[in-house]
């Protein structure tokens, strides 16, 4: 809390701890896997802010790099050719639906 001089009003500065909330979440998700033609694939822990704006302006294989734990796993993954129906249920696991 800062004091100010006479006559002036008190000020109390908050600070919001991004760090202690992202990491609470983080615990709370725990891994985030998704199984799709025969494979287990881990995912980041949280869908990036982007990924939806880069999926509606058809960065369909850009997004799939953004959620992949491990973005190299790119190919593999679009090789098995994910329906719409199988990127809305992937989305699902973080809890978001991909919209029209």
């Amino acid at each position: 809390m800062a004091t100010k001089g006479q006559g002036q009003e008190e000020t109390q500065e908050a600070t919001v701890d991004g760090d202690a909330l992202r990491a609470a979440r983080l615990e709370a998700a725990g891994e985030r896997t998704f199984l799709l033609g025969g494979r287990l694939w881990r995912l980041r822990p949280e869908l990036p802010f982007a990924a939806l704006e880069v999926w509606r302006n058809g960065g369909r294989r850009a997004v799939v790099e953004m959620v992949l734990l491990d973005p190299s796993d790119a190919d593999e993954f679009m090789a098995l050719v994910p329906s719409e129906q199988d990127m809305g249920a992937l989305f699902s696991t973080f809890g978001v639906s991909l919209g029209k």
